[in-house]
């Protein structure tokens, strides 16, 4: 089973900005993390694209 960062690094190599695909990853790391744990770590991002990387961060900081 691939890791989240795996996931969001993949999403990113195909250009796959699909909405619902990478909420439904925040909802899990969201999930697994605690919400309090997972956006303590964020990095702020205001775009797509800049939330795909606050992803990466996250799932590469938790190591999920």
């Amino acid at each position: 089973m691939a890791t989240y960062l795996e996931k969001i690094r993949k999403i990113k190599e195909n250009n796959n900005y699909d909405r619902e695909l990478i909420n439904a990853i925040v909802d899990k790391m969201e999930e697994q993390l605690g919400s309090a744990e997972m956006w303590n770590i964020l990095r702020p991002g205001f775009n797509i694209n800049e939330l795909l990387e606050n992803l990466e961060y996250i799932a590469c900081e938790a190591d999920i």
